[in-house]
Formats: structure tokens, C-alpha cells, sequence
């Protein structure tokens, strides 16, 4: 529910948004330091670039009016997912409120995609 696509991506748009500051400045620097601390780059922090390995059903969700991650995050990752997936994109809510804004829809969806899958499991049990 609401995850970003990249992290670079997402603390560009952060930036911008709250502190309205370009990243191409800031974020060479932090991605210096945390390789210096930590031992990785900031663009190495991406679902984006590894969504594709997953074998497993995916239900993306995301409110369509986050205001925090913007729904697009979750499109991409969407897009990138091979195999059985889902995406629902929630009417109403802001940021993380998908389940609380859209409570029925939202079961819905889940008991639906988990109802799917489920099926299609039997189905190739008795093939």
C-alpha cells in the first residue's frame, strides 16, 4: 500500500515539494555520505529495479490523491511486475488512508485478487 518506485525519485519529489529545493544538488551529496556511512547510493534503494525477480501475486494499492508518494510509484512498479498482479487505485485518501477512506472497496479488492489466485491454484492442481 503506497510504496514509492525509487527512493532517489522519491526524495526529488520531497524536496521539491516541501522545502521547494532542486535534488540534483543535494542528493549527490547525501548519496556521498551514505556510501562514506553505510556502504550504499541512494539509487540503490529501488523496488523499481528488483519488482521484476518477484514470483509471487502482487496487489499494488495506492490512494489516487496521496500526497506524500504519488500514485504514479505504484503504476510503475505495477507496469515492471511480471506474472499475477493487481492495482487498485483508491478514489478517495491521502497518503496511507486507501483502507480507511475506501473500507469496502478496498476488502473487495483484496478478498477478490486473494479469491483469484486461490482458483487459479486449483485449477492447476486438477490439470
Amino acid at each position: 500500500d503506497c510504496p514509492f518506485a525509487t527512493f532517489e525519485d522519491q526524495l526529488v519529489y520531497r524536496l521539491k515539494e516541501d522545502f521547494h529545493l532542486p535534488g540534483a544538488f543535494i542528493l549527490p551529496l547525501a548519496s556521498l555520505f551514505l556510501r562514506w556511512r553505510d556502504g550504499y547510493r541512494i539509487r540503490d534503494v529501488s523496488p523499481l529495479s528488483v519488482v521484476g525477480k518477484i514470483k509471487k501475486p502482487v496487489l499494488f494499492i495506492h490512494s489516487k490523491h496521496d500526497d506524500y508518494i504519488p500514485a504514479e510509484s505504484s503504476e510503475m512498479l505495477y507496469e515492471k511486475k511480471p506474472g499475477e498482479k493487481r492495482l487498485y487505485i483508491a478514489e478517495k485518501g491521502a497518503h496511507a488512508m486507501s483502507y480507511t477512506q475506501n473500507r469496502n472497496s478496498y476488502k473487495n479488492t483484496v478478498r477478490d485478487f486473494l479469491q483469484e489466485i486461490t482458483n487459479r491454484r486449483k485449477e492447476g492442481e486438477r490439470a
